[in-house]
């Protein structure tokens, strides 16, 4: 079956958040019998064309989504950066672990959120 779950997208002209940022919620449907792997790799694809023309940004910048482990409560969050992609800002890692963490957290069984960058990063 499939259940609807929340990704954490950027509000891309909304500077009045406390950090400079704002993120917003869409609803995507994803396999409901481990819901936690298909909603990151969802958030990492970005936002679609429709949610763009709504203001909403993409909040993974052209980062690769390498995996997920969940242990004890802590879902371990592995991405690589690929050649080329450093076109994010200063705000960029800020709102890339921010939206990783909220996506993740919606579900009870995660706890804490570690993301761990695979190879070399300059996030």
């Amino acid at each position: 079956g499939l259940k609807t779950v929340k990704l954490y997208l950027w509000r891309v002209n909304d500077n009045s958040g406390s950090e400079g940022f704002v993120l917003g919620t869409v609803e995507r449907q994803v396999a409901s019998a481990a819901p936690l792997r298909p909603t990151l790799e969802e958030l990492f694809r970005g936002a679609t064309k429709d949610e763009e023309q709504k203001e909403l940004g993409g909040t993974t910048f052209g980062m690769k989504f390498e995996g997920v482990i969940l242990k004890n409560g802590v879902a371990t969050i592995k991405f690589s950066q690929p050649k080329g992609e450093t076109n994010y800002g200063s705000l960029g890692p800020i709102i890339f672990q921010e939206s990783i963490e909220k996506t993740a957290k919606q579900f009870p069984t995660v706890k804490k959120v570690e993301i761990c960058a695979i190879g070399e990063t300059l996030f």
